[in-house]
């Protein structure tokens, strides 16, 4: 009997040994399973707007795509899309999974029908031509031989009931060959005023400088003035950005051209000499059509705020070269303002 209780202690001990291998067993099947529940990766598409609003983020699952975002509003634009480089040359495709985290940025393209017509009915009440007359007279008085120049300008200021404009210093400066001189100013309807060019009392000298290429000239309106002043910008155009010149290339009333900043750069005009125009910085050179006659008139910004003026061109393909904002300030803080 004893050898029999043996036997039967030794069987229940494998049989607890083969229970206990069984159970490590099972222990080990368990870990792997919670390692591989699967997890999906998020990544974020970041929303540059370009319109001054706030920028967002959105979060998209791996492998997902996401809608097209509610179009943002910039005024004067209509969005054009969505691009994934600063640049705005590469379109982005909503169809496209997206695999990484993901930067977006609107590009807009101008309204020019919307902008033309707030043009038409309200900013080119600022526009005008300049009649420079150089000319001489008989012992009588009587006007004996003379030489008119036109060019543009725009109206910046109205104070005590008289209209202040700026234009160019070789539309309107004297010709030492004649005896006299005077200046007419048309406004965008064809009502004529006489005008006369500016000297602020406590400023050393007329407001009219060849280094600048800019002159400051006042006129009294008559009871059916309609013309209104142009905002100045506070700061210059930069590259790229979009612009409206607004003058009277080849004595056409009223024009609009549109273009864009090309460059900044200095240049020496071929046909104009120094005592005219002595412009040595660098100037806004930009494609918005011009031609003679447009010299003075406003080089505009989407936001219809004075950004230049416009004082030279090339001839042959029509592209501006233009005062800065920040030039045209320093005149005016020089010889205008007190």
């Amino acid at each position: 009997m004893k050898k029999a209780v043996a036997v039967m202690l030794a069987s229940i001990c494998v049989l607890c040994s083969a229970f206990a291998l069984s159970s490590c067993e099972i222990t080990g099947i368990i870990s792997p399973v919670s390692s591989s529940v699967k997890v999906t990766n998020t990544y974020e598409v970041t929303l540059i707007y370009n319109n001054g609003d706030e920028n967002d983020e959105i979060t998209v699952e791996e492998g997902k795509t996401f809608a097209t975002p509610g179009d943002p509003e910039k005024e004067n634009y209509i969005l054009e899309g969505w691009y994934t480089d600063k640049k705005l040359t590469k379109k982005y495709d909503f169809s496209k999974s997206v695999t990484d985290d993901l930067t977006l940025y609107a590009k807009y393209t101008l309204d020019a029908a919307t902008v033309t017509n707030t043009i038409s009915k309200d900013t080119m009440k600022s526009l005008v031509k300049v009649y420079s007359k150089n000319y001489n007279t008989t012992i009588f008085g009587a006007e004996k031989e003379s030489k008119t120049s036109q060019g543009s300008g725009f109206c910046f200021y109205v104070q005590d009931g008289y209209y202040y404009v700026i234009t160019n210093y070789h539309v309107v400066a004297e010709d030492l060959s004649y005896s006299k001189q005077s200046f007419t100013i048309e406004d965008y309807q064809g009502n004529v005023y006489t005008a006369y060019l500016y000297k602020n009392p406590n400023k050393a000298g007329s407001a009219i400088s060849p280094e600048y290429d800019l002159a400051c000239l006042y006129f009294k309106p008559s009871s059916t003035t309609n013309v209104k002043e142009l905002t100045i910008a506070s700061e210059n155009p930069v590259i790229g950005d979009d612009v409206i010149s607004l003058g009277a290339p080849n004595s056409q009333s009223n024009s609009v051209t549109y273009g864009k900043i090309t460059e900044y750069r200095k240049i020496t005009l071929d046909d104009t000499s120094e005592d005219l125009s002595n412009v040595t910085f660098e100037v806004i050179h930009h494609n918005a059509y011009i031609d003679h006659g447009s010299s003075g008139g406003p080089l505009l910004n989407s936001d219809l705020n004075v950004v230049g003026v416009n004082y030279a061109g090339a001839s042959q393909t029509g592209e501006g070269y233009a005062i800065p904002a920040e030039k045209l300030i320093e005149f005016l803080n020089a010889y205008v303002y007190n």
